[in-house]
C-alpha cells in the first residue's frame, strides 16, 4: 500500500512537471522565422482576423481550414506574430503529451509511459523532422491520439453504444486537419468488425455493430456539419469542394514506386533518429509475442503504426513533416521495448538491478543522437541568446540549407514594405510563400503556390489566375527560382521592370507603379 501511494506520488510529480518539459523542448524554436507551410497557414490566419473568411480571398489548395483558424485564434490571443502560434503550440502539445501517457497507460506501466512521452517530445521538436515548425501534423496528433486512446479504453470495459459517438467526433477534428487522417477511424471500423466476429449471437452483434456505426456517424456529422453549414452560408461551398479534387491532384502528383510509401517515412525517421526508430521496429515485431497484454489492445497499436505510415506517405512526396504523424504509435512502441529488461528482471527477484543496463543504454543512445541531429541549431541558439552573434547569423549559421533563405526573404520583405503601401499586392515565383506572411501584402492571387497557376482543375482555368497576377494593383514579383515559364517572363517583359536582386532572387516592379 505504502509503496503504491509513493509511486502515485512520483507519478504525480512527473506529470507536474510534463509542461516544462515540453517548453524546454519547443523555447528553442520561438525565435526561428516560420516556414513556408507554417507561414502559409499564419498567413491565412492573419487573413481570417481581418474578416476574410478561408477560401474567399486566400485558398490554401488541399487543405481544411482547422489549421487556419487555430492560427487565427493564437493572433487573437498574442498578437499577429510568428512567437504567438509557437507559443499556442507548445500549449497545444502539454495535452497531446498528457493524452499519450494516459494511452500508454492502458497497457503499460508507469515507466514505460513515462519514456514513451519523452521520446515523442524529442520526435516532435527533432529539426531533421521539422519539429521546429508549426505544421499541421504538430497540431493533428492530439486528436489522433485522443480517439486511438478513447478506442481502447472502450474495448478494454463495459461501453454503451451511444458513446461512440465521441470517437466519431474526434474523428471529424482529424478530418478537419486534412481529409486523409483516417487511421484511427479505420482502427475504429476494424475494431466493430472483430467485436462483431467473436461475439457468438450474431443477431445481437449485428444490431450492436450497427448502432455503434450509427453513433459514430452521427459524431461525425456533428462535428462536419456545421462546417459545411459555415462555407455555405458564406457562398464557399464549391471552394471548399475543390479542396478534394486539388488533395487527389496532389497525391497523384508523382510517379514513383508504390513502395516509397513505407520507404520515405522510414528513411526520414532514420536520419532523425536511428536508435529510436531500431528500437520503435523491435518493439513492433515482439509486441504480438507478449501473451501479458490483450490481444486486441497489442494489433490496434500495431494497426495504428502502420496506418500511421499510410497517412504519412500517402503522397509518396519526401515532406519530412508528414512522419511527425508516425511519432505517438513509434514513440509508443520504442519505449515499450526499451523497458522490456525491467519487466524480465522482475520475474527473478535476485537480478533486481539487472534491468538497467540495456534500457539506459538505450535511452543514451537516443538522447545522444537527438543532440547530435540536432547540436548545429542548438549552439548556435544558445550563442544567439547569450549575445556571441546577431540574430542574423543566428539564423545563417544554425541550420545551413535554409539559413539564407530565411535572410533573403527577410531582407526582400523589408524592401516591399519600404517600397509599398499595405494595399499593394506582390507575388513570388517560389514556393518561399513565407514572403507574404513576412512582408504584411496580400498575394497578387487567391492561390499563393505556384503550381496551381498551371493547373487546370482551378476554377476558370490557369489563364485567368495568371491574367490576375498581372493585374494593375500587383507591384512587386519576386522571380526566386531559376528557368520561370515562358507566360511569367513575358509578363513581366510587358509590365514590370528589375529593380534589386537580394540573395539570388530578383524583384520586378510594376512600370506605372
Amino acid at each position: 500500500m505504502l509503496s503504491t501511494i509513493k509511486h502515485q506520488k512520483i507519478e504525480l510529480l512527473l506529470l507536474a512537471l510534463l509542461p516544462i518539459l515540453v517548453f524546454l523542448t519547443r523555447l528553442p524554436y520561438f525565435e526561428k522565422p516560420l516556414d513556408d507551410d507554417s507561414a502559409a497557414n499564419a498567413y491565412g490566419g492573419r487573413l481570417i482576423l481581418q474578416g476574410e473568411p478561408l477560401y474567399s480571398s486566400y485558398h490554401p489548395g488541399h487543405h481544411l481550414p482547422l489549421v487556419y483558424y487555430i492560427n487565427a485564434l493564437a493572433f487573437s490571443l498574442w498578437g499577429d506574430n510568428s512567437w504567438a502560434i509557437r507559443f499556442f503550440l507548445a500549449l497545444w502539445l502539454i495535452p497531446t503529451a498528457y493524452l499519450l501517457y494516459y494511452l500508454a497507460r492502458t497497457f503499460a506501466d508507469r515507466k514505460t509511459s513515462g519514456i514513451a512521452v519523452i521520446l515523442f517530445l524529442l520526435l516532435t521538436s527533432d529539426y531533421a523532422l521539422e519539429g521546429h515548425t508549426a505544421e499541421i501534423e504538430q497540431f493533428a496528433n492530439l486528436p489522433r491520439i485522443a480517439a486511438i486512446l478513447l478506442l481502447l479504453i472502450f474495448q478494454n470495459r463495459p461501453t454503451k453504444d451511444w458513446q461512440f459517438v465521441w470517437i466519431g467526433l474526434i474523428n471529424a477534428i482529424c478530418i478537419l486537419f486534412k481529409a486523409v487522417y483516417l487511421s484511427a477511424l479505420a482502427l475504429t471500423g476494424l475494431v466493430l468488425l472483430i467485436q462483431f466476429w467473436t461475439q457468438p449471437d450474431k443477431k445481437e452483434a449485428v444490431q450492436r455493430l450497427i448502432r455503434r456505426a450509427v453513433w459514430m456517424g452521427l459524431g461525425l456529422t456533428a462535428g462536419l456539419l456545421p462546417v459545411v453549414i459555415y462555407f455555405g452560408v458564406l457562398g464557399l461551398l464549391p471552394r471548399l469542394g475543390l479542396v478534394f479534387i486539388l488533395g487527389q491532384d496532389h497525391v497523384d502528383s508523382t510517379g514513383v514506386n508504390p513502395l516509397f510509401l513505407f520507404l520515405y517515412p522510414f528513411s526520414g525517421l532514420a536520419i532523425a533518429n536511428l536508435p529510436l526508430l531500431t528500437s520503435g521496429l523491435a518493439g513492433a515485431l515482439l509486441m504480438p509475442f507478449d501473451k501479458t497484454l490483450p490481444r486486441l489492445t497489442k494489433y490496434i497499436i500495431l494497426f495504428w503504426f502502420l496506418l500511421s505510415f499510410i497517412e504519412a506517405g500517402i503522397s509518396y512526396n519526401a515532406f519530412w513533416h508528414y512522419y511527425l504523424l508516425i511519432t505517438p504509435p513509434l514513440s509508443l512502441l520504442a519505449a515499450w521495448f526499451i523497458t522490456q529488461p525491467f519487466r524480465l528482471a522482475q520475474v527473478n527477484p535476485k537480478g533486481k538491478w539487472t534491468g538497467w543496463p540495456i534500457p539506459v543504454l538505450l535511452l543514451l543512445t537516443i538522447g545522444v543522437t537527438y543532440l547530435f541531429v540536432n547540436s548545429s541549431y542548438l549552439y548556435h541558439y544558445f550563442r544567439y541568446k547569450t549575445g556571441q552573434e546577431t540574430y542574423r547569423d543566428f539564423m545563417l549559421k544554425s541550420w545551413p540549407p535554409t539559413g539564407p533563405m530565411f535572410v533573403a526573404l527577410q531582407d526582400i520583405a523589408i524592401y516591399i514594405q519600404t517600397h509599398s503601401r499595405p494595399d499593394d499586392r506582390i507575388y513570388i515565383w517560389s514556393e518561399e510563400v513565407q514572403l507574404y506572411y513576412l512582408a504584411n501584402r496580400r498575394c497578387a492571387v487567391d492561390f499563393i503556390w505556384p503550381i496551381y497557376l498551371e493547373n487546370p482543375n482551378i476554377p476558370g482555368g490557369p489563364a485567368e489566375l495568371q491574367h490576375r497576377l498581372f493585374a494593375s494593383t500587383t507591384k512587386f514579383i519576386v522571380v526566386a527560382q531559376d528557368n520561370p515559364p515562358t507566360w511569367l517572363t513575358q509578363g513581366l517583359a510587358k509590365d514590370y521592370h528589375w529593380v534589386e536582386t537580394i540573395g539570388g532572387r530578383a524583384i520586378y516592379q510594376r512600370n506605372d507603379s
